[in-house]
């Protein structure tokens, strides 16, 4: 744990997120991919307390409310926002993305979550599709090997690699796909019981 948030905010920079602190706690603010102002305030002083508020941002932001905010009353986008719908509404999700990574980095987890299929998850092997990619955290020099696993019958192809592209491991949206490591791929649906 970091001993002061001075220290801490040092590993927001290099993800790109500006911080300041405010009466409040601090404000974060980074440009969304579409290039709309990101922000948000967290409560708190300590390094713990920033931590928790970034985790309730994440749990509380509703892509579709803050989408909506972005358009005008033909449904279009407003006020420096994407033009059409589905982007405005896609940006909202990288937004989610990118303030995970940041509580990742901030509350210094690894980059990874999860050692396999967590429980209520099921998977027919049969069904499953097993698509590669690399992970690359900028600003932290952490470059991984993982795998999106879906089901055939849930997610096209195209979907997962959607979900991938916008997403990658941080994905909280959808159930349908499941991210880990190589390693734990191997371990959970190539070892033999």
């Amino acid at each position: 744990m970091y001993k002061t948030v001075k220290t801490m905010v040092k590993k927001a920079e290099p993800l790109g997120w500006k911080v300041e602190k405010s009466d409040e706690g601090y404000f974060f603010s980074k440009p969304s991919p579409a290039g709309q102002d990101f922000n948000f305030e967290t409560k708190g002083h300590s390094p713990q307390d920033v931590i928790d508020s970034i985790l309730e941002v994440i749990q509380k932001f509703d892509c579709s409310e803050e989408a909506y905010l972005w358009l005008d009353n033909s449904g279009h986008g407003k006020n420096g926002a994407p033009y059409d719908m589905r982007d405005v509404y896609e940006d909202m999700e990288a937004c989610v993305a990118m303030t995970q990574d940041l509580h990742t980095v901030l509350s210094g987890d690894e980059p990874r979550r999860g050692t396999g299929i967590p429980e209520g998850m099921t998977f027919n092997k049969d069904k499953i599709v097993m698509l590669p990619f690399t992970e690359t955290y900028k600003g932290i020099g952490y470059e991984e090997e993982m795998v999106a696993i879906f089901h055939a019958d849930k997610l096209t192809e195209k979907e997962a690699h959607d979900l991938v592209k916008r997403h990658g491991p941080n994905n909280r949206t959808d159930d349908r796909i499941l991210f880990m490591t190589q390693k734990q791929y191997q371990t959970v649906f190539l070892t033999k019981k």
